[in-house]
């Protein structure tokens, strides 16, 4: 009767819906950038250091200009920073496109034919995604 009551206090996280790609991660990050420096405008404790790692990791330039920007103008780039991100969860090729490009820069980089990287990547998301299936199934189960 306890394990049943823990487990409905538990939060249940339904992740792995969007296939992962470092855009998404960049986006991510980029929002988080924008509602920190709302968060610190409005009086919470944010640190400056937080602010510029978040701006590396999603590819933009921290500026201190940016944390003396107007509410309205803050909350602006937040939407917009939204929509990029709903614009990018959307697009079913994402993957594909960064799959190729990182193909492209391993032909560069070490020469191989393409058929034969791309068939290691194949291979190796066919992998992933029989583990994660067989992960779930098992955990699932076993609950």
């Amino acid at each position: 009767m306890a394990k049943l009551t823990a487990e409905k206090q538990c939060c249940k996280l339904m992740v792995g819906a969007v296939q992962w790609c470092p855009k998404i991660t960049q986006a991510i990050a980029r929002i988080l950038y924008w509602k920190g420096i709302k968060k610190r405008q409005g009086g919470g404790h944010v640190r400056t250091k937080y602010l510029a790692c978040l701006a590396k990791r999603s590819s933009t330039s921290h500026m201190p200009e940016n944390l003396d920007r107007l509410e309205l103008q803050v909350l602006q780039s937040i939407r917009v920073v939204y929509k990029k991100y709903h614009r990018l969860k959307n697009d079913k090729g994402r993957q594909d496109r960064w799959l190729a490009d990182m193909i492209t820069a391993q032909l560069e980089a070490t020469g191989q034919p393409k058929k034969a990287i791309w068939k290691k990547l194949q291979c190796t998301k066919w992998i992933h995604n029989n583990a994660q299936q067989i992960t779930h199934t098992v955990g699932t189960n076993n609950g």
